[in-house]
């Protein structure tokens, strides 16, 4: 707990988001890295941050090259393919669960506690990170969600922006706080004009957030 881990995978895979999920519950700080940054500026946040690992998946290790200093883990390889509705990957004992949940619930962990690391653009300078806690995180979170108002079973809310900005957390938890599908459009067809907005229609998609430009 208190460690920082850095996840840098593509958004078409579920590793990414059960990584960030992990980390969470995990007691550790989560840093969501853009494998589009240029690798001086990927260097830059995993130093600053001070991670302690990497988690990655095969399409991520030409992004860190020999300059890396922070250990990282294939999470592909480690826990191998698997289906996600596969029950025997379970653990057997269920004791150690029960042991798991008891140390990190909420309940022994303060709001204040650090759970992510977002960096800014950098565009005045060097990025700098912001550290968001539990408590903020999950605030905001409770917030949006009586603002909008969104229902199970009917609302599809769109991902389509970078897990390293800030924003994604209204995607992911405000959408899985109400109950609410989560579809997650890459970037290529989220630029592609015509063909997103056919997609969102086509998706059923109710909400998007998106910046101004």
């Amino acid at each position: 707990p208190g460690d920082v881990v850095a996840v840098l995978m593509p958004r078409n895979s579920w590793h990414v988001f059960a990584c960030e999920l992990g980390i969470f519950k995990a007691g550790g700080i989560a840093l969501m890295l853009d494998m589009n940054i240029p690798q001086d500026t990927l260097q830059h946040q995993l130093t600053d941050s001070r991670s302690v690992l990497v988690l990655r998946d095969g399409t991520s290790s030409d992004l860190l090259h020999t300059g890396c200093n922070v250990p990282t883990l294939n999470i592909v390889n480690f826990f191998g393919t698997f289906d996600v509705a596969d029950n025997s990957r379970i653990l057997d004992d269920i004791s150690q669960l029960d042991e798991t949940r008891e140390q990190h619930s909420p309940e022994n962990d303060s709001n204040s506690a650090p759970a992510s690391i977002v960096y800014t653009s950098g565009s005045t300078g060097k990025p700098k990170g912001v550290v968001c806690s539990h408590g903020s995180l999950s605030h905001y979170v409770l917030c949006e969600s009586d603002i909008f108002k969104l229902y199970s079973g009917f609302d599809s809310m769109a991902q389509i922006c970078s897990l390293s900005w800030c924003s994604h957390i209204f995607d992911l938890y405000v959408c899985w706080a109400a109950g609410t599908r989560l579809v997650v459009f890459q970037d290529d067809l989220v630029r592609s004009g015509p063909d997103f907005l056919s997609a969102l229609i086509l998706s059923n998609t109710t909400i998007m957030s998106t910046v101004p430009s």
